[in-house]
C-alpha cells in the first residue's frame, strides 16, 4: 500500500513556498495582537500567538522540507488532459487555483486525486477523476515504521480538524 510516486501540481508547491513565507512575516509583526474578520456580519477576532504560529510554521517548513528531500516527489505542471468535460466551468467557480492544479494534474496524468478535502474529491468524482481520502490512508497505515506514511503532523493535523485521538488510537 505505498505509493511509488507522488505528484504535486507545481502551482500547489509554489503555494506553500509563498505560504511560509507569508507566515514568517505575519510572525515576526510583534505589534500584531490579533486578526479582526466578519463572518456572516458578525465581527470575530482571533487573538494572536506566537507559539501557535511558530508550529504552524514549522510544520509547514517540515512538509516543504520532506517534498524537497523525497525522491518520490515529483513536482508536475498541470495541464489537464486536453478534454473539456460538461461540468468544467461550474467547477473551475467553485475551487481555488490550488485545487483547480490538483484536478488537472490527477486528470492529465490519469491518476487518483489524494486528498483531505471531501468537497474536492466528490467535485472530482463527477468530471470522472478516482479519488483517495487521504484520512483513511493514514488513519488505516498508521505506524512508526513506515516512514513514508507517518511523517510530520498529519496525525496531529488529523486529530484536531476531523477525529478524536481516541478514534486514532482505536484504529491501531
Amino acid at each position: 500500500n505505498k505509493f511509488k510516486n507522488i505528484y504535486l501540481s507545481r502551482n500547489c508547491y509554489q503555494q506553500l513556498k509563498h505560504l511560509i513565507e507569508i507566515k514568517k512575516i505575519e510572525s515576526n509583526n510583534k505589534n500584531k495582537k490579533g486578526t479582526l474578520f466578519f463572518n456572516k456580519e458578525s465581527p470575530v477576532f482571533i487573538e494572536h500567538d506566537y507559539l501557535h504560529e511558530e508550529e504552524i510554521i514549522n510544520n509547514l517548513e517540515y512538509i516543504f522540507d520532506y517534498i524537497e528531500n523525497n525522491a518520490n516527489f515529483i513536482i508536475e505542471s498541470a495541464y489537464g488532459d486536453g478534454k473539456i468535460h460538461e461540468l468544467d466551468n461550474i467547477i473551475n467557480d467553485l475551487l481555488t487555483q490550488e485545487e483547480n492544479s490538483c484536478l488537472r494534474l490527477a486528470r492529465g496524468l490519469g491518476l487518483p486525486l489524494v486528498s483531505f478535502d471531501a468537497r474536492l474529491r466528490a467535485l472530482s468524482k463527477q468530471v470522472g477523476i478516482n479519488t483517495i481520502n487521504m484520512d483513511d490512508i493514514i488513519i488505516n497505515h498508521q505506524t512508526k515504521t513506515d516512514k513514508n506514511l507517518y511523517f510530520f503532523p498529519e496525525k496531529k493535523l488529523i486529530s484536531h480538524r476531523t477525529i478524536s485521538n481516541l478514534y486514532l488510537n482505536d484504529k491501531k
